[in-house]
């Protein structure tokens, strides 16, 4: 049963707008997961390093600190979430590149709705303090949308191609074998560890997804064709990104929930508010050799492609609609039993 709640929290994880929070919560695990990932830290590292030593003493330390952290709770979760998101990366890549409008609607549907969560999770008014880091999220969201889209990255592509042409000749010239990979550099590495660690800090929270969040820092169709092609170095980048995540910026997010709770909702909702431009599925584009690359947005035709894009948009707001149901019966719930306190 655990490794199938895994596979609903990684399916919810790969697909931007459902959250991976949210499905824990729906599913019942939400506090008993977010409590075994808080316990992680460096305790944990110290402890399992004990058992190196092959001593008895040492491997009793691990399995105490294996226990205390519900390392098999975690174990069942990760294979199960992996599991799903080994089966559908293929899936969601090759609709993003062969489907691109009525996937991006889908998406935008998905968020759109998505945005009640972080709104429903206020405990006080609209105060001047949450307008305020609600428009600078939104902006924040703009800009960043607004930089990769735009003739500008149809230059990026034409110098990217003529770089790789130039390498394949080389190839040529000398026998190897030419084979276009992801950008390995240590700069892009180092940026795909540090989307790692901002995606999964999502996690902990319900209505926010770790896949929109990598879908805005501009990492998500990198990590998808990484898991299709097996790139074990960006992975593993992105991997060990995750790591630090969960076990420094969780605890950071959730001290400043704690301090300044709606104000971060409302920066979380001003994120997801101005991706909504760097998802509108109607673009026009240029091809660079077999890339296609997008150089504006435009207002689509009332033609068929129209009505499937719109049709897309609907099944992925509806989409949320259970889950929203269900927040609200919990929420109910909750006031009921407080009540009866």
């Amino acid at each position: 049963m655990l490794v199938l709640k895994g596979v609903v929290i990684g399916i919810a994880n790969i697909i931007p707008g459902v959250s991976g929070g949210t499905m824990a919560l729906v599913l019942g695990i939400y506090e008993r997961l977010i409590d075994a990932l808080h316990k992680m830290g460096p305790r944990t590292a110290r402890e399992l390093l004990s058992a190196l030593s092959f001593s008895s003493h040492g491997i009793a330390r691990a399995k105490r600190e294996l226990q205390r952290i519900d390392f098999a709770f975690l174990t069942w979760i990760g294979i199960g979430a992996a599991l799903a998101i080994l089966l559908t990366a293929k899936l969601m890549d090759y609709l993003i590149l062969n489907q691109h409008e009525p996937t991006f609607a889908f998406f935008c549907g998905l968020i759109l709705v998505s945005i009640a969560f972080p709104w429903r999770m206020r405990k006080g008014k609209l105060t001047p303090a949450c307008i305020v880091t609600l428009a600078i999220a939104t902006i924040l969201a703009l800009l960043l949308s607004m930089g990769t889209i735009g003739p500008q990255q149809a230059d990026k592509a034409r110098q990217k191609l003529a770089i790789k042409e130039q390498k394949a000749m080389e190839q040529t010239a000398t026998g190897t074998p030419s084979i276009t990979r992801l950008d390995h550099s240590p700069k892009r590495l180092l940026y795909m560890a540090m989307s790692g660690a901002i995606a999964i800090s999502a996690m902990i929270l319900p209505g926010v997804s770790g896949s929109f969040i990598a879908l805005l820092l501009g990492v998500y169709f990198d990590i998808l064709r990484a898991i299709s092609e097996r790139d074990l170095l960006i992975l593993a980048a992105f991997g060990i990104g995750c790591a630090i995540g969960i076990i420094i910026f969780s605890r950071l997010l959730s001290y400043v929930l704690t301090r300044w709770h709606d104000p971060t909702m409302t920066f979380l909702i001003g994120l997801m508010i101005g991706s909504l431009y760097g998802l509108w599925p109607f673009r026009d584009f240029e091809m660079v050799g077999d890339e296609k690359v997008y150089t504006s947005l435009r207002i689509p035709a009332l033609d068929s492609a129209f009505w499937v894009a719109l049709t897309a948009f609907v099944v992925g707001a509806i989409l949320i609609l259970p889950f929203l149901k269900f927040e609200k019966k919990k929420e109910i719930a909750t006031l009921n039993k407080l009540d009866a306190a």
